[in-house]
Order: structure tokens, then sequence, then C-alpha cells
């Protein structure tokens, strides 16, 4: 039987992010999956696509979430401040939904993370999606190691994360998988974003390319507020228990305490 893990401990060659990148760099480019504009507007080919996202990706990502069936590289996300402007992901402006959630002048963007990108290829065993719906995927799944994301977040001094999803196959995979162990802690809001000459808001919609949605991963197991009028009315159930992974700072009596992130009441 083969051995599924998450490590979010270490780095991706350039070559391994680029293998990634090329599987799906047709969905990247042709469909727009990435960016929240037109990528051709933004970079001459696919491949200059490719070989700047990885250059600015290496300079800004602080974790990186990589999924391995025994010594495969399945897939890998990375998450980076939400305060770094890297091309084509989202820039924080006067329309994040954020500034509602914690109020302005919180300072809470200084504490969290913002998921860049997402790439993966067929699972050997189990095809092609199907893989990233099990609970090796999910934020809270436990290594038993202290390679849990959440140990990322604290060792790195971050509290949460969230994730924008560009795209309408994109979104609807998503969305249509919210009660999958890997997502089924993740919240959507209601409120996204479009871009034509500006940044405007724009409500939820898995339907369009024009628009974006929000995803906070773990939810409120993972330092989001578990309730708030943002939320989307019809998320997957929240699970009333969420089993806290192993965690080295934690749970290591060699180890200091780690900081506990803020309460979500």
């Amino acid at each position: 039987m083969p051995t599924f893990r998450q490590t979010n401990t270490l780095k991706p060659t350039e070559e391994q992010f680029k293998e990634l990148f090329d599987l799906r760099i047709n969905t990247f480019w042709k469909y727009g999956a990435y960016s929240w504009a037109d990528p051709k507007t933004i970079w001459e080919t696919p491949e200059d696509m490719r070989d700047k996202v990885w250059i600015l990706l290496d300079s800004n990502t602080i974790i990186w979430q990589m999924y391995w069936e025994d010594d495969i590289l399945l897939g890998l996300r990375s998450f980076e401040p939400c305060i770094s402007s890297v091309i084509g992901s989202v820039p924080i402006t006067e329309y994040t939904p954020f500034n509602k959630i914690f109020g302005e002048g919180t300072n809470w963007e200084i504490h969290t993370l913002r998921c860049n990108i997402a790439l993966s290829r067929p699972s050997p065993s189990m095809g092609n999606m199907s893989w990233m719906y099990e609970p090796f995927v999910a934020p809270t799944w436990n290594n038993n190691d202290g390679e849990s994301l959440h140990q990322a977040m604290i060792d790195s001094g971050f509290h949460r994360a969230y994730a924008p999803t560009y795209g309408s196959l994109q979104k609807q995979l998503l969305w249509n998988g919210r009660d999958s162990e890997s997502i089924k802690y993740d919240i959507f809001l209601q409120a996204g974003f479009k871009f034509d000459n500006e940044i405007s808001p724009a409500g939820f919609d898995i339907n369009d390319d024009e628009t974006h949605i929000y995803r906070l991963i773990g939810g409120d197991s993972m330092g989001w507020p578990r309730f708030h009028a943002l939320y989307h009315q019809n998320n997957a159930p929240r699970p009333e228990v969420v089993p806290r992974p192993y965690m080295e700072t934690l749970d290591d009596a060699t180890e200091p305490p780690a900081p506990i992130p803020p309460g979500t009441e």
C-alpha cells in the first residue's frame, strides 16, 4: 500500500515546480486560473509566466505545503504574506473583506498568509483528482511528526491563511468538494472581487471566469472566527471538534511552548 503524507518544512526545487506547473500550464495560460488579470497581458508566453512566477514565489513563499505518495511529489501549495505584492495574485486593497471581519487598524494582515498557487499531478494509485479530497491534504492532517500546516504557521509567526481562487473550473471543483475531508474545515466567503480597469467587490459566482472567491484555510480550527455575516450560508457544516495535529512546539517536552493563535470567539 502506498504511503501518503504532507510536508511543510521542505521546499520544492525549481525543476519540481516547473514540472508540476507544466502539467497545468494550459489551465493557467488559456483559462486564467492563476492571475486576476489576463495572463497574456502580464507575461509574454506560458513559459515566461512559469519562469517568472517561480522567481517571485522563490523569494516570497513562507511555507511550501507539499503532498507525497511514497517518494512521488503529487502537488504543492505556496503560502506567502498577504501583504506581499506578487504579480498575478491578489493585492491588499480597500475592498478586502478582512477589514470587515477583524476591523480596520487591527493589523490582521501582519499575521495572515495568502495561498498563492496550487499545483498537482495525477496520483499513481488514485488518479487525477480524487487524492486532493483525502484527509492527508487537509490543513489539519496529523503526521504525528510535527509536519502540519498549523505547526509551520506558528513557527513562522502567522495566525491564519486564506486562498483566492480564479477560473470557473477551479471554483466549481472546490465548491462542489466542500464536504470532502480535505476542504470541510475551510470556510468560503460570500464576497469576492473582479478586475476590469480597477479592482472592485463582487459576489460569489463559481460559473464565471471574471470574478474571484475567497476561502479561509482551516476555518475556525486555524485562526478564523467561527461565525461571521460574510461567510457563505451553504458552507460545509462546521465540525464541532477538530483534533489538533501533533505539534512539536506544543507536544514535545524538550521544546519551549509555542504561542497559541488568538481565540476565535
